[in-house]
């Protein structure tokens, strides 16, 4: 079978349409599965809202059109429609912050056209001169401020990274059991923290994560700064109430995630904040 995916990089929360191309012909009229309807598939990780079964001379179509709300590789229940029954149907997921994001800086603006070959001389002169001055401050102290530079770059932009899956998942939290968002949280927030620190948050504990010490995100906290001990227990308090919602045993409800989600939104704020001071 032949499929595509539209989009072709689906994210989680995203709205995506998997169309399957049948050979042949199935000698039955267009067959339409809504929800509620008896054979309508469920699937935890996936929330589906339309499945259509198109009938055409020489070549039909499956038509599937879902949400998806957990990443990597997910796999379709077996789909029965039109008295066929289809199955080991996959799809790859992206997470809302991917691994491995690398900063590139943009390549150099090319040269404007020249009119004169004296203008062309004197550019050239000129950026010569302006390449010896920068290789001297590069040799100074200019190497260790651009590298800084950078580093507070990337930081940056795991901040907004995160802050965007935030608000992400507040609007998927109209649509979307709480356990399932507040799993997601949990992942996600634990994700940016390794990329943040350059340690395995994910195998910790929240009380080890709370205690994570010479790494940059400590580094970036100075005692100096009367906000550092809050900004540190945050970490462990906010996973551990996490693990104390999913672990527990009780319901939870949208209030639960909803307060969670607005106390991340305050720190990632005050952490960008905090970033933008040390520049």
């Amino acid at each position: 079978m032949n499929a595509y995916l539209i989009p072709q990089t689906v994210y989680v929360g995203d709205r995506a349409e998997l169309t399957i191309i049948l050979q042949g012909t199935i000698h039955t009229s267009d067959t339409v599965l809504l929800p509620g309807a008896p054979a309508f598939p469920v699937s935890p990780d996936i929330e589906f809202h339309r499945i259509v079964l198109e009938s055409r001379p020489a070549v039909s179509r499956l038509i599937i059109e879902f949400t998806p709300f957990a990443p990597g590789v997910l796999e379709f229940p077996v789909i029965e429609i039109g008295g066929r029954y289809f199955g080991d149907i996959t799809v790859e997921i992206n997470s809302i912050i991917g691994e491995g994001e690398a900063l590139v800086l943009s390549p150099p603006a090319s040269l404007p056209a020249v009119p004169g070959s004296g203008f062309l001389i004197f550019c050239t002169i000129s950026a010569v001169i302006m390449l010896v001055a920068f290789s001297l401050w590069m040799a100074v102290s200019g190497k260790s401020r651009l590298a800084k530079w950078l580093s507070f770059r990337k930081l940056r932009r795991l901040v907004f990274l995160m802050a965007r899956a935030e608000r992400r998942l507040r609007k998927m939290l109209q649509h979307k059991n709480a356990r399932s968002i507040l799993d997601t949280l949990s992942s996600e927030f634990r994700s940016f923290l390794s990329l943040y620190t350059g340690e395995n948050c994910r195998t910790m504990t929240a009380a080890e994560v709370g205690q994570l010490s010479g790494s940059a995100f400590t580094e970036l906290m100075p005692e100096k700064n009367p906000d550092t001990n809050l900004r540190i227990n945050f970490l462990g308090n906010f996973l551990m109430r996490c693990d104390d919602l999913r672990f527990g045993g009780n319901n939870i409800v949208p209030d639960d995630v909803q307060a969670l989600l607005a106390e991340l939104r305050v720190f990632l704020v005050s952490l960008d904040k905090m970033l933008r001071e040390q520049v």
